[in-house]
């Protein structure tokens, strides 16, 4: 039998091995499985002898067993309910928002792609649908959203701009006939301005979403597996379809999360950023705002920091340091100290609220806006024996959690945060205290939720075991776009680039994606990327890493489930006979 590190393995093993194999290279590493298991020798070990009329069997009573959990889960939601409190002050920001519900839908036909501009003329039949929306099925097809805007008098002195919290996958744009903005992607909140082209009167929105098949493929037309440039893994929040749209993973595609249409001034602030630090009890706060003139305007900011979840007013409308402002995007950096905070715990999850205000030189608001934040620490012991030790605020801690594979994500869509709280709650009456969103990032709202609830999380890209070279640029890009959706919250502990890795040679998909040297070269990038917008961020290369390289950044795990995969964890044969 060959060695599992011998490229040549398959070429080395018998005639009656490559039968077994079935004609695939990648089976070959599972021969050995096929041997005999002789039972467990427990000779060696002194066992205690049980009189037969000795033994009690435990009762076990389903009932009251039920009973216990919900009561445990009332007295925990009893304690982590006051952590949903808001106590800060309210926006003074005087941007008007209008949530986008009802579209009009259709998929696209033949004539429509001979005749675009009859989709923007509202030509053809029409299904009346509510956004948030999701469908298949899975493959390459295109769809389009359209919607009348009124805007009774076009105010020159704002700025209209249409923001997405999540749209799958291509999301293109269209506004009164005319191209505005489009984004590739299908977890990252983006706007596009629509200003240009609004007039006063009905405004015709239009939206094309467009599906594509996956980068590991997808088996089509008849079982003629095509593979396509959507970054996407396995998991989602499906469609109602009971065949496979019920299933966890199928990649349909539609404006799922919610749209606003955005009515401001010309300044916006886009973004805050803060980054804790609680050995030196201070907080450093990064600000993007966005100027839409193209030209230098006077500004001021200020900051206001207040507690989130509970009664505290730290500072308000503190002065920052602001040169001059540019066209287009501004940077501003600010630190504060912060003595005697309140730190975040899975038990005392404390959050902080961060406010910054853009004011004129006559002190009235511009813009403002709000984010928060909590005052912990979490680090990744690289050096340790065993290596990979985690430590929350300073303390060793170990992570005990499950995988979560839709159904987070399905019910905020559907509004349903009381199932959130819900299955959160159960998580910690059975002892957990840490999820996977496994394969995929999720809502801002859902972490913020495993923020109030002391739940630290895992979130992954959405890749798996491989990406193709022509989508690096892409997938560069949406390393960014989750980051920059964590970042600020205290729950997400871990980043993980890539769910299951593994030889490309071994599972022969070399013409069409990356080996692991290649991948392991993408993650060594990414960390960059990672690392440059959150400086402190703990992040996997690979979760369940099958082909690991000799040389690696931070701590791979080994999936082990066994009696699910056949080729996992301790094989049914060995438990069987004693083995665990």
């Amino acid at each position: 039998m060959s060695d599992y590190k011998d490229k040549n393995r398959y070429e080395n093993v018998d005639f009656f091995a490559k039968l077994a194999c079935g004609g695939n290279k990648r089976l070959v590493t599972r021969i050995p499985r096929m041997q005999e298991i002789p039972p467990l020798d427990i000779s060696h070990r002194e066992l205690r002898r049980i009189e037969k009329e000795n033994i009690e069997y435990p009762v076990f009573d389903i009932e009251k067993e039920y009973a216990d959990l919900l009561e445990e889960k009332k007295k925990l939601k009893a304690h982590y309910m006051p952590f949903t409190a808001e106590y800060y002050s309210p926006s003074r920001s005087p941007i008007i928002s209008e949530k986008l519900t009802d579209f009009d839908y259709r998929k696209e036909t033949e004539a429509d792609r001979a005749d675009f501009a009859s989709v923007l003329n509202g030509d053809g039949e029409w299904d009346k649908i509510t956004v948030p929306h999701y469908t298949g099925p899975v493959g390459k097809w295109n769809a389009f959203y359209r919607k009348t805007l009124l805007i009774d008098k076009k105010d020159e002195s704002a700025e209209y701009v249409l923001d997405f919290e999540a749209a799958d996958y291509i999301a293109e744009v269209y506004l009164n006939g005319r191209f505005v903005a489009r984004h590739e992607g299908f977890f990252a909140p983006f706007s596009a301005t629509l200003t240009p082209y609004v007039k006063s009167g009905e405004n015709t929105l239009l939206i094309v979403i467009k599906n594509d098949v996956t980068v590991t493929g997808v088996v089509l037309d008849g079982g003629i597996k095509h593979y396509g440039d959507k970054i996407y893994a396995n998991t989602h929040i499906g469609y109602d379809e009971p065949e496979l749209g019920w299933h966890h993973c199928p990649p349909g595609a539609g404006i799922f999360g919610n749209v606003r249409f955005i009515k401001c001034k010309k300044q916006r602030v886009t973004d805050i950023f803060v980054k804790p630090d609680t050995e030196n009890s201070k907080i450093t706060v990064y600000t993007t705002f966005y100027n839409f003139l193209c030209e230098a305007e006077d500004c001021k900011v200020c900051y206001t920091l207040e507690g989130r979840n509970f009664r505290q007013t730290v500072f308000r409308d503190k002065p920052g340091r602001i040169s001059r402002v540019l066209c287009e995007e501004n940077f501003l950096e600010e630190t504060f100290e912060l003595p005697d905070f309140k730190v975040w715990t899975q038990d005392s999850p404390y959050l902080y609220e961060i406010s910054v205000a853009l004011t004129d030189k006559d002190g009235n608001v511009i813009d403002e806006k709000q984010t928060h934040f909590g005052m912990r620490s979490f680090v990744m012991d690289e050096n340790s024996v065993p290596k990979g030790k985690f430590y929350l605020n300073g303390e060793r801690i170990i992570l005990r959690g499950a995988n979560e594979m839709g159904h987070f994500p399905n019910a905020v869509m559907r509004g349903d945060f009381e199932l959130v709280i819900d299955d959160i709650l159960t998580a910690k009456a059975a002892g957990l205290n840490f999820y996977r969103f496994t394969q995929r990032p999720v809502f801002d709202v859902l972490y913020t939720y495993f923020d109030m609830f002391g739940m630290m999380c895992q979130t992954d890209f959405p890749a798996f075991l491989f990406l193709r070279d022509n989508m690096l640029g892409e997938a560069y890009k949406q390393m960014d776009e989750m980051e920059r959706l964590t970042r600020n919250h205290p729950s997400v502990v871990i980043e993980s680039f890539c769910n299951e890795t593994a030889d490309s040679e071994d599972y022969c998909w070399e013409q069409y994606g990356m080996g692991r040297n290649d991948m392991e070269k993408f993650f060594e990038i990414a960390r960059r990327i990672v690392g440059l917008i959150n400086p402190q961020r703990v992040v996997k290369y690979c979760d369940g890493d099958y082909s690991a390289v000799e040389k690696s950044y931070g701590v791979n795990d080994f999936h082990c489930y066994t009696y699910w995969y056949n080729a996992h964890g301790v094989l049914p044969g060995k438990f069987d006979k004693g083995y665990l």
